[in-house]
Formats: structure tokens, sequence, C-alpha cells
């Protein structure tokens, strides 16, 4: 039996999350706990605003027929039901939350055995993997949660074999995004150390050391392009590389090409011809096109640049993008989207540094800075996979900070 809602079908994810972490607001709303709740928590205060202005964003979409009501409320649901997440993982104890990043990592311990398996022909995901051609890197199965995962075994946990054992499908697959973004967290978080001069020299030998084995033996076979990981970099600074979106035209069956200026760059540029366009027409600039849907008839956007999918006619995506989360936020949203984000991360960023003794707390400013950095390579940051380890760790932290004021209260009466 298919089971509508508005569009595509209630089995689909985003659709049960929207539905359970509503009816728990709507629930706390009742009781009268919302509001006393939202008192002593500003960071549920700012998701519970930015709710409502996103659903006033859903409402206008509709009414100025921007696009019909089954695709924007469907693009509500998709972008917005992972952020409400936080309405569920707020009432957990410290307890369970514990436990159940303990038996994520125990299922993810089996995840990364199955990846590994894959370096000996063994294949149980099911998808597509680049041994078959000969090469040494792999795709399939990379678990968007591994950071944190490795962060939590150690500091928290101390299980260091877990740790190298989650840390390895990172190096082995085509994450090399994941693991910038991860290294940008240690350097924030030990940006003391590193001006030393003998801490200097143990993580400048260590990074050459572990550079060099990645692109000898895991990356050596695998070469899309001709522009090395600096030049990556260098082009996503360079204004003429990001403003000429000819630059990425690509031939035959390929929509695009990266062998002059790599993926990174090509991600920036994909923003800011988004942000270009809602700069030529102004009446965009505050609040974004709209929640049109990809797929929808008012879909009428031609832009160059884009994140490449057969299933529609240009044959890549005019608005969602799974390569980098600013495209369609900026596009969608305007600069109401992009403030939110800003003050969503300013928020969590003071939920962890309540205090810098708290090993969760460490973690999660490791992960803060990985998370941030991520979103330029991903849209894993408005994905439920990713959000809710996120909010698990923000509501531990929370947790923490009142039991340690209330233990410190007991001990001063």
């Amino acid at each position: 039996m298919d089971l509508k809602f508005f569009s595509g079908t209630i089995l689909e994810t985003h659709n049960y999350i929207f539905l359970f972490t509503n009816f728990v607001l709507l629930s706390d709303f009742a009781k009268g706990k919302l509001v006393a709740d939202m008192k002593e928590d500003k960071f549920l205060k700012l998701l519970v605003y930015g709710y409502l202005c996103f659903l006033l964003h859903c409402f206008l979409t509709i009414a100025l027929r921007l696009d019909s009501i089954k695709y924007a409320t469907a693009t509500l649901r998709v972008d917005i039901s992972a952020l409400l997440l936080y309405f569920i993982a707020r009432k957990l104890s410290m307890a369970d939350i514990k436990g159940a990043f303990k038996n994520i990592c125990v299922i993810t311990v089996v995840h990364c055995v199955l990846y590994l398996l894959q370096y000996v022909g063994i294949n149980l995901f099911g998808g597509e993997n680049y041994l078959n051609e000969g090469t040494s890197t792999l795709r399939n199965g990379t678990p968007a949660a591994l950071p944190l995962l490795f962060l939590l075994q150690l500091y928290v946990f101390k299980n260091y074999k877990q740790a190298f054992l989650f840390v390895t499908p990172m190096f082995g697959g085509a994450a090399r995004g994941m693991l910038v973004a991860l290294a940008t967290g240690f350097a924030a978080f030990y940006r003391k150390l590193i001006f030393k001069p003998k801490y200097f020299i143990i993580i400048a030998v260590t990074v050459v050391i572990s550079y060099t084995a990645y692109n000898q033996f895991l990356a050596k076979d695998y070469q899309r392009y001709d522009v090395s990981f600096t030049q990556e970099i260098a082009k996503a600074f360079d204004p003429k590389t990001l403003t000429d979106y000819s630059a990425y035209a690509g031939s035959g069956n390929n929509a695009f090409s990266f062998k002059d200026n790599g993926t990174f760059a090509f991600r920036i540029s994909m923003v800011l011809e988004r942000f270009s366009y809602l700069l030529y027409n102004p009446q965009y600039l505050p609040f974004g096109v709209g929640m049109v849907a990809e797929e929808s008839e008012n879909n009428n956007f031609r832009f160059f640049l884009g994140t490449a999918n057969e299933m529609y006619r240009s044959g890549y995506c005019m608005i969602a993008s799974n390569d980098i989360v600013w495209s369609s936020v900026v596009l969608r949203y305007g600069l109401f989207g992009i403030i939110f984000w800003i003050l969503f991360f300013i928020n969590t960023k003071k939920i962890l540094t309540l205090s810098d003794k708290s090993v969760w707390a460490q973690v999660g400013y490791i992960y803060w800075v990985f998370f941030i950095f991520n979103s330029f390579g991903s849209d894993a940051v408005v994905r439920a996979y990713s959000l809710l380890p996120f909010y698990l760790l923000i509501t531990y932290c929370l947790k923490e900070k009142k039991l340690y004021a209330s233990i410190n209260h007991n001990s001063d009466v």
C-alpha cells in the first residue's frame, strides 16, 4: 500500500521525523513545558523561532504561487525535519546518550569491517566501488558519523583500537574533504600547541607521513584530475576561477570537467552563481526564491553549474545539491537562511565552551569545527544522520553543565 503525504511516500525517513518531532513539540506546548524550557535553553528558543520562520516561508511560497502545496511542503520536510530532532534529543538523559553512542559504535564496528572486506574482493554493500577498475580507492559505505565516533572513542571511551578502525575508512574512501575537515578541527583545538616548536615539528612530521602514505598507497591509482590538493585550495580562493563558470564545461557525456580547477572550487563557484542570481534579482535576496522543489514544474532556473543528476532534463540539479549545503540554502532562503545558520553555529559553540574541562565539550568543539568545514564538501550538515549525533552531544554537554552547577551549589550550601 502506497501511503501518500502530499508528495512521495510517508514511509520516507524525513516524513517520520517531521511527524514525530511536531507531535513532541505540540505536546510540550500544550502542557506548558515548551515556553518554560525556552527561557532556560537559548538554543531551543532559536530552533523554535527558526522553525516558525521556516513554516511562514513555506506558507508564503504557496501563497505567492512560487510553488505548489505539494512541492513546497515536501521541500519543508526534506530541508527542515532533521533540525527538529533536537526537540527529542534534549529529553534524553546523560546515561541514555552515553548508551546510545556505545550501541552506535558497536554497529559501526560491523560496518567498518564490511567496508574493509572490499579490499579482499568481498563487496557486501552491493554498490559500485573502484577496486574492479584496478584502483585502490573505495567509495562505498563511508559512514557520515565516523569522525564523531572516532573522537568519542579517542577521548571519552578510550578505546584506541576502535578509534583506529573508525578512521581507516576515511583514508580508504573518497573522503578527502572529510579528512581535511577533521584535521582542521584538531588544528583549531590544539591551536595553542601548534606554534610551540616541539609540537609543531611532531605535527608537521605526522602530517607529511600521513599525506605521503595516503597518496602512495591508498590514492595512488585514483586520479580523477590533474589538480593536486594544494592547487584545489588555491583555486578556491582565486576570484577569476570562481566566477568563470565556463571553466568547468565538460565534453561528451560529462556535464562538467574538474581537470583544471578541481571539485572544491567547483562547489564554491556553484554557491556564488546562486548568490549572484539573488543579487541580480534583489526581490529574492532577503528570503530567497522560496521552497521550490527540484522536480517541480516551477523550477525554471538555468544555472551553468550544478550537481550531476541524470533524472533531470538538464542533466544536473538547479537547486538541490549533495556536494555543498550552501547552494540550496542561499538560493531557497537568501539572507534569512544564511543568518539562521550563523546563529545556529554561534549558539552551539557557546554550549560547547561552557566548560573547557569537559571531555565531551572538547570532542564537541573539534566536531563543531569539522561540521562547519565539512558543509563545504557535502550536505550532511542538514541530514538526520549527521545532526542527531551532534544534538546528542550538545544535550549531553548542557546536562553535564547543569549537573556540575547543581553539585557546586549543594557543596556551597
